[in-house]
């Protein structure tokens, strides 16, 4: 029967291990659904600096009220909570500037050439040449006109994100498999409490003993946690993601805040552990003590 006993404490033990990491890990992650990782990210590998550039010497066609740093924040921020639940497809909006579409398409149609005497100026999308009795303006109403097209973003001036960006459904798969991921963390929390609740219960004669042996699973689970921070981020990240030319910056720092709460949850596990064992030790001890005293009187 103890050999049962202890069997099944060992058993229950390895689960235990095996979901604090798996849970260490979950959490973790979690961190990818937090826009500071990735403005952090895209501010140390320039890319804000590239885009405000890019933007003085071109057109934007997204109306702006705070320039192209934030609302490239906006963006991601409204992505994340779409991904996160926080916000459904109606909320990933973006204004667009009609007026500037406009006047572009107007810009371009002044440099188109006039056309000839009984010259077609389109059949077909295809564009030949300008009409001679139609001002630009007049040229391009006629042609969205008799094309049937519509400025993007339709009469309310406004597209979807997810049209842009998620054309395949891959933003909608992330988003179902963060949904899953906080099931099974939140699953993973009560199995964990589940198991520890066995432990206890199998050695109720002994909870000392119990105590313990939760205590063993803490330090063993700590330290496998934080053996596997320092290989990622000594080899994986180091050595393989920094050297990757153009992405490499923005991909480590898009890491670290992983690698970081990986390793002060895996610091406060290993802690929790040790305090549990010197606990169960001093307990221990002061019991011992209480007995000789008893012996002697």
């Amino acid at each position: 029967m103890a050999i049962i006993k202890k069997a099944g404490v060992i058993v229950l033990s390895l689960m235990i291990i095996f979901s604090l990491v798996t849970l260490t890990l979950l959490i973790s992650l979690q961190s990818l659904l937090n826009v500071g990782t990735y403005t952090t990210a895209l501010e140390d590998a320039g890319v804000y600096d590239f885009m405000e550039k890019q933007l003085s010497q071109g057109q934007s066609f997204i109306v702006m009220n705070g320039g192209i740093r934030q609302e490239i924040n906006n963006i991601l921020s409204k992505i994340l909570d779409y991904i996160n639940g926080k916000a459904n497809r109606e909320d990933l909006t973006l204004t667009i500037d009609q007026e500037e579409i406009k006047r572009f398409y107007i810009q371009e149609a002044s440099k188109i050439r006039i056309c000839d005497v009984g010259e077609t100026p389109w059949a077909t999308e295809e564009i030949n040449c300008r009409p001679a009795n139609l001002t630009a303006e007049e040229a391009v109403d006629l042609y969205f006109q008799e094309m049937d097209i519509e400025l993007p973003g339709g009469s309310g001036g406004k597209i979807n994100l997810l049209d842009i960006y998620d054309r395949d459904g891959n933003i909608e798969n992330i988003r179902e498999a963060v949904r899953i991921q906080k099931i099974i963390l939140y699953a993973l929390i009560i199995f964990i409490l589940i198991l520890a609740g066995l432990i206890m219960l199998i050695d109720k004669k002994e909870i000392k003993k119990a105590y313990r042996t939760i205590g063993f699973d803490l330090v063993i689970s700590g330290i496998i946690i934080l053996s596997i921070v320092y290989t990622l981020r000594n080899y994986l990240i180091n050595d393989i993601l920094a050297k990757i030319q153009l992405i490499g910056t923005a991909a480590v720092r898009i890491t670290q805040p992983i690698t970081q709460t990986a390793n002060i949850s895996g610091g406060v596990i290993l802690g929790i552990g040790i305090i549990t064992l010197i606990l169960t030790f001093l307990i221990r001890k002061k019991n011992m003590k209480e007995k000789n005293e008893e012996k002697t009187k």
